[in-house]
């Protein structure tokens, strides 16, 4: 469950902060270039992916609702 957390977190905060903060991502495409980047973010989705796939392999199926007796067929 660690892993999917971790996953959906680097996914959302991979993508929020070039977004939300254009200022740091100026900044660093500035210093490393426009290719590198893309090659950075797309290591990041990659590894993302990789959580978030592994993390939803690795997790154990719960029952979250139950439905009342009188709804079941």
């Amino acid at each position: 469950m660690i892993k999917l957390a971790l996953g959906v977190l680097l996914w959302s905060f991979a993508h929020l902060i070039p977004s939300l903060f254009a200022g740091p991502r100026r900044k660093l495409v500035a210093r490393f270039g426009e290719n590198a980047y893309k090659g950075i973010f797309l290591l990041l989705m990659v590894l993302a992916v990789y959580l978030l796939v592994s993390g939803w392999k690795a997790a154990v199926p719960e029952a979250v609702y139950l439905p009342p007796a009188w709804a079941a067929t």
